[in-house]
């Protein structure tokens, strides 16, 4: 199985639950997971999550994860006191597809990184 590192992106809409693109196996290649790297675009408490088809494998609160929104220092420093990368090690099943997602409440807001596998 060869290993890769797919970028996504997730524009988040207020009030729904928004997903990327997806990672699908295919007869020829099989596709595992091992760890995402997730950044958001600000923490105001929405919900990160992992599903695999219709099934919610995990749900974390965007606290836990690198941000682009200042530290509220004079010089803008990004704050890097969060989580780099997730443990995730998920086979993804022939016609399955493993998909990241942003649950935002009132105030939207974005995903960007990527996963590897």
């Amino acid at each position: 199985m060869a290993v890769y590192a797919q970028s996504f992106a997730v524009t988040g809409v207020a009030n729904v639950s928004a997903k990327d693109a997806g990672i699908e196996s295919t007869e020829t290649e099989k596709r595992r997971v091992t760890k995402l790297q997730i950044r958001v675009s600000g923490a105001v408490g929405n919900k990160i999550q992992l599903w695999l088809d219709r099934e919610k494998l995990a749900e974390w609160y965007d606290y836990f994860f690198l941000t682009e929104a200042s530290t509220g220092s004079t010089n803008t420093q990004m704050c890097t006191s969060r989580i780099l990368e997730m443990e995730t090690n998920v086979e993804v099943p022939l016609g399955q597809k493993l998909q990241v997602a942003i649950e935002c409440g009132a105030t939207a807001k974005n995903l960007s990184e990527s996963s590897h596998g």
